[in-house]
């Protein structure tokens, strides 16, 4: 993500806490915060299957959330 691509963009959507940093904070949020949700997603590089299984499920449930607060 560039300087320019974060200044023109509405919104940023990240999944970690940390990822932020340096983001505009006005228009930064976490996935799980911007729809109502504690939390982060965290990263399942490294993991099992069974991580990766489990972050693409959590990863659904909050962009199916997303697409309803924002339709």
């Amino acid at each position: 993500l560039t300087n320019e691509l974060a200044a023109k963009a509405d919104l940023i959507l990240v999944m970690e806490t940390w990822m932020k940093e340096g983001l505009p904070p006005e228009k930064t949020w976490g996935l799980g915060e911007f729809v109502g949700e504690v939390g982060d997603v965290e990263d399942p590089f490294g993991g099992d299957i069974r991580e990766y299984a489990d972050c693409a499920r959590k990863l659904t449930r909050l962009l199916d959330k997303l697409v309803s607060k924002l339709d």
